[in-house]
């Protein structure tokens, strides 16, 4: 794998150690479903303060405290790719994602700025689907 050019596209440092607030998340279903893209031994320590807000929200929008209190990986990255970009919060840092069936899962996907389709689509209507997705 190549790293990046530029110091924001890259996921590890100058001296090739991984960061443990990944700039790039490379996702399929499978993570998506085990959390297992931020995996990081002390991810959950150092976004400590935005698990914190994401918890507040929860409780605010839903009064579900034992939801909030139990949040698992899955739930910390959905909480990331919903917030890629967004000032305090967990997907703050990323500023790429790449994503086999996001826009196809019908993902809400505000800062969706490429698509690129690496595998032929079923039919046209589901390229026009996607790409109706992405520009949502």
């Amino acid at each position: 794998m190549e790293n990046g050019r530029l110091a924001l596209f890259r996921n590890p440092d100058d001296y090739g150690n991984q960061l443990a607030r990944p700039r790039i998340l490379l996702i399929n279903s499978a993570q998506l479903e085990s959390g297992e893209a931020l995996l990081a031994r002390d991810f959950r320590d150092l976004v400590a303060d935005e698990i914190d807000r994401f918890r507040r929200d929860i409780i605010a929008r839903t009064g579900d405290m034992a939801r909030a209190t139990a949040l698992t990986d899955q739930d910390l990255l959905r909480e990331v790719m919903n917030t890629v970009g967004k000032v305090g919060r967990l997907g703050e840092p990323v500023r790429c994602v790449v994503s086999v069936a996001m826009l196809t899962e019908g993902w809400d996907t505000n800062t969706v700025t490429h698509i690129l389709g690496v595998r032929a689509f079923g039919t046209q209507l589901l390229c026009e689907q996607v790409v109706g997705w992405a520009l949502r």
